[in-house]
């Protein structure tokens, strides 16, 4: 699993994390929302990038949060785009 390194975007491009990942675990991106934390799993993502020889695989993703406020619904949403990319001379 040390052969890839994992860059995670927010919606505007800026990068929030940067890792290699070192154990299953690491392959969850957990994210602050106002009524709790939500994260999403990445092993799919990796598991298609390992299986079909890619070099890099992209995509996006997005969490979501509902909840009342002063009698109103509401829902946040978080998007962001995660690249899994193989490290140089790995394949």
């Amino acid at each position: 699993m040390n052969t890839v390194e994992i860059q995670i975007f927010d919606a505007y491009g800026h990068q929030l994390k940067c890792y290699t990942p070192q154990t299953e675990s690491d392959l969850c991106f957990h994210h602050e929302m106002f009524n709790g934390t939500r994260y999403f799993d990445l092993t799919a993502q990796l598991a298609e990038l390992l299986d079909q020889g890619l070099n890099e695989n992209n995509q996006s993703y997005s969490l979501f949060c509902t909840y009342v406020k002063f009698g109103a619904t509401h829902q946040e949403q978080a998007d962001f785009n995660v690249i899994i990319r193989r490290k140089r001379n790995q394949k």
